[in-house]
C-alpha cells in the first residue's frame, strides 16, 4: 500500500489540534485537582464563556470551517460537547 503524504498545511493543522487537545487535558486536570482540594480554579475556569477562552475552544472557533469540511458530524458533536 502506498504511503499517503500530507501537505504542510494539513500537518500544521493536526499539530495545532494536538497542542490544543493537550491544553484542554491540562485544563481538565486543573479542574479535577481543584475539586479534590476544594479550592477555586480561578475566574478563567468559572466564567460563563470559559469553554470559549481555553486554547482548544479558541483553536476550534478559528478552525471550525476546515474541521467541518473534514468531518461535519464530528465538528457539530464537538461543538455541542465542548
Amino acid at each position: 500500500m502506498a504511503e499517503r503524504t500530507f501537505s504542510h498545511e494539513d500537518q500544521a493543522f493536526v499539530e495545532r489540534l494536538d497542542q490544543a487537545s493537550q491544553c484542554h487535558m491540562a485544563w481538565t486536570r486543573r479542574v479535577l485537582r481543584c475539586a479534590l482540594l476544594r479550592t477555586s480554579p480561578g475566574d478563567d475556569v468559572l466564567a460563563e464563556d470559559a469553554h470559549a477562552r481555553c486554547d482548544f475552544g479558541l483553536w476550534f472557533r478559528r478552525n471550525r470551517e476546515r474541521f467541518e469540511t473534514i468531518d461535519a458530524a464530528t465538528a457539530r458533536h464537538l461543538e455541542a460537547q465542548h
